[in-house]
């Protein structure tokens, strides 16, 4: 029988940074750039989470896409964060990719590091998700767009809700 889905505690998410951070030979942290996820030893990590119900799976997941870029983004000021962005959206227009299907984010991540293809990924569709564009690049383009003239959004979106108000 599955289990049922729990949310992770601040508690489960403390001990995963301390475990995942701890330096093994001088018991210092490492700072979330230094550390190396194939070295982490993700067995006794994933076991200790166990008690709590979490799979090692589980475990390395919540790191990558969650905890490791919410470390990551609080070093950031909003001026990196939108240049980060752009350039994601720009790196994936220039592959001239028209298919969803055809992005490596393994391949982008060398460009991106320390971002993870998880993290990547989720960003990149968090940005052109609710684009009104048929096809990839017109959505990347509405991004793109959207990113470099936000004032210019939210102004026609304006507009608009006036008009019908009408």
């Amino acid at each position: 029988m599955k289990q049922k889905k729990r949310c992770w505690t601040l508690e489960e998410d403390q001990i995963l940074v301390e475990k995942v951070l701890r330096d093994k030979n001088g018991g210092k942290f490492l700072r979330v750039e230094q550390c190396v996820e194939a070295r982490v030893d993700w067995d006794s990590i994933g076991e200790y989470f166990t008690e709590y119900g979490r799979t090692k799976q589980l475990v390395r997941e919540r790191w990558t896409r969650t905890v490791k870029t919410m470390l990551l983004e609080n070093e950031k000021d909003p001026e990196e964060i939108y240049e980060y962005q752009r350039n994601l959206i720009q790196h994936v227009m220039d592959m001239g990719i028209k298919d969803r299907k055809k992005i490596r984010w393994d391949e982008i991540a060398k460009v991106f590091d320390p971002k993870t293809s998880s993290a990547l990924s989720q960003d990149f569709w968090g940005l052109i998700r609710h684009r009104k564009n048929e096809t990839l690049s017109g959505k990347l383009s509405a991004a793109l767009e959207c990113l470099e003239n936000p004032m210019k959004q939210s102004v026609s979106a304006n507009i608009k809700k006036n008009e019908t108000k009408s």
